[in-house]
Formats: C-alpha cells, structure tokens, sequence
C-alpha cells in the first residue's frame, strides 16, 4: 500500500472526477486560435478521405485565458522534459515556416487592435 503524505495546512486538494460526456481523441494537428481575451487550440486528426486527398478532421476545441495557456505550455514542458530525460530526446522542432506564420498572425491581431473602431 502506498504512504499518502497529506497536503500542507490550508491546501485544499480537489476531488478528480471524470465527466460522463469525456471523449478520448487522437490528434496529430494543431492549431491556435487568439483574441485578445483567449487562446485556444483546435485539436485534429490527419485523415485521407480520398488517395492523396488529405483532410483535417477537427476532433476538439479547448479555450483558456492567456495565462492559463502560459501555465499550460509550462506544465506541458515540464512533462515532455521529464519524459525526454527517461526514454530520450524527440527530435521535432518547430520549424521557421511554422513560426513565422504564428508572428503574422498575432502582428495582424494586435494591428487590428490598435485600430479605432
């Protein structure tokens, strides 16, 4: 039997539950979606409807506020870290097409921003 070591005083340790309504999807796209008041990823699975016809199927949307994604992508990095340091690096970086498509979009947001209506 494992040992629980009981929270600190005054921490309170929420109860995991799952939702009746819970999907287990895999996705091997992504993609963000801003606005100045959130963020969200669009999570897709590459499917072929046709040879060589290539489609996006979009299996889940999830929104947040900029700071919950800023803990997010940490919590997120941390994980891959730790998983990296047990089974060994991934090679998968982010290319400079993929990044600067991600630039232009958020310069045209904050341009469309600073706009008077």
């Amino acid at each position: 039997m494992k040992a629980t070591v009981p929270p600190p005083p005054g921490v309170r340790v929420p109860t995991i539950t799952k939702s009746i309504n819970l999907v287990d999807i895999y996705s091997n796209n992504i993609r963000t979606i801003v606005s100045q008041f959130d963020i969200g990823i669009m999570f897709s699975r590459t499917a072929e409807i046709a040879p060589g016809a290539p489609t996006l199927e979009e299996q889940a949307f999830v929104r947040m506020s900029p700071e919950h994604f800023k803990y997010t992508i940490d919590y997120l990095t941390k994980t891959l870290e730790a998983w990296e340091e047990v089974f060994g690096p991934i090679n998968a970086p982010l290319n400079a097409q993929d990044k600067n498509k991600i630039l232009a979009g958020f310069r045209m947001l904050k341009d469309r921003l600073a706009k008077p209506t």
